[in-house]
C-alpha cells in the first residue's frame, strides 16, 4: 500500500479538514476511492506537520468519522480496516503535537497491528517511526533504541530508503537526549544527506537542526552556527515557520551557553514571537 492518491482526493481531503465539506455527504461509494481519500488525509497531515501542527487533530477527527461512516454503509466490515489503521496513525500524531506521548505510542501500535493483520508490512513498519520519538520523550530510551533498530531493519529489508532515513533522524534525537553527542551528530548528518537525496526538504532541515544541536553540545559553536544558519535559510526558503522558530530558539541557547546574554535574549524573543 502506498500513500499516493489520484485527483481530486487531496483537494477533498483539504476541504474536509477545513470544514468546507462533511464526510457524510462526501464518502466515495467505492471502497478503493474512500481509502485513497484516507491516505490523502494522512499525507496532508504529514506534509503540514511543521507548518500547521493543528491539522493533525483535525485530520484525525475526519479519518475517524470516515471510518465510522464507511462502517455503517459498507456490507463488508473488513474493507474499513485500512482506514481504521490510518485513523490510529494520525491520532498518534495528534497526541504527539499535544505532548501526550504515552497515548501516542498506543495509537501507533494499534495502527501497526491492523496493517500487519492485513499483510501490509511496509505500512506497519512506518507507523513505528514516530513511536521512537514518543518513547524517547517519555525517557524510555532503551525501548526507543530497540524500536528504532527493529524498525530500521524492517525498512531496509523492504527497500524503503526514505522511511529508513526517518529512523536515522529519530536515532539522532535519541542519542542527543542520552548525551551521546558524537553518535547523535553522526546519525543527524546521515539523515540530512539521505533526506536531501530523496527530496524531503522538511526532514532534511530538521536533521540539520539536530546536527547543529549536537555540535553545540560538543562545544563546537562556530560549526553549530554554520549549520543553524543553513537550516534557517532552508526553512525560510521552503516555508517551514515552526522550524525557523526552532532555529532561533536553539541559537539563543547557544549564545546563552557562551555568555552572550543580549544576543540570547534577542533570539528567545524572536522565537517566542514566531511560535
Amino acid at each position: 500500500m502506498t500513500g499516493s492518491t489520484a485527483d481530486p482526493m487531496p483537494a477533498l481531503a483539504r476541504r474536509l479538514i477545513d470544514g468546507e465539506a462533511e464526510v457524510e455527504g462526501c464518502l466515495p461509494a467505492d471502497p478503493g476511492q474512500a481509502l485513497a481519500l484516507a491516505w490523502a488525509l494522512k499525507d496532508l497531515c504529514y506534509s503540514a506537520w511543521s507548518s500547521e501542527p493543528q491539522l493533525a487533530g483535525k485530520a484525525a477527527r475526519v479519518l475517524r468519522d470516515l471510518h465510522g461512516t464507511a462502517g455503517r454503509r459498507w456490507a463488508d466490515p473488513s474493507a474499513c480496516l485500512p482506514i481504521d489503521a490510518l485513523a490510529h496513525w494520525i491520532e498518534g500524531i495528534a497526541e504527539v503535537t499535544l505532548g501526550r506521548m504515552a497515548e501516542a505510542a498506543v495509537h501507533f501500535d494499534a495502527a501497526r497491528a491492523v496493517f500487519a493483520g492485513l499483510g501490509l508490512a511496509a505500512d506497519a513498519a512506518r507507523t513505528q517511526i514516530p513511536k521512537i520519538m514518543a518513547l524517547s520523550m517519555q525517557g524510555l530510551h532503551e525501548a526507543a533504541a530497540d524500536c528504532a533498530e527493529q524498525t530500521q531493519r524492517e525498512l531496509l529489508e523492504l527497500g524503503d530508503l526514505q522511511a529508513a532515513s526517518k529512523v536515522s533522524l529519530n536515532l539522532g534525537g535519541l542519542h542527543l537526549r542520552r548525551d551521546a553527542y558524537p553518535q547523535a551528530a553522526r546519525h543527524y548528518r546521515e539523515a540530512a544527506v539521505l533526506f536531501a537525496r530523496v527530496g524531503d526538504q522538511e526532514h532534511s532541515v530538521i536533521a540539520d537542526i539536530g546536527l547543529a544541536d549536537s555540535l553545540t553540545s560538543l562545544g563546537d559553536f562556530d560549526e553549530a552556527l554554520r549549520f543553524y544558519a543553513r537550516a534557517r535559510m532552508r526553512a525560510e526558503t521552503h516555508g517551514f515557520p515552526v522550524l525557523q522558530a526552532k532555529v532561533d530558539d536553539s541559537v539563543a541557547l547557544l549564545e546563552l551557553a557562551r555568555g552572550r546574554y543580549s544576543q540570547a535574549l534577542s533570539g528567545f524573543e524572536s522565537s517566542r514571537r514566531q511560535y
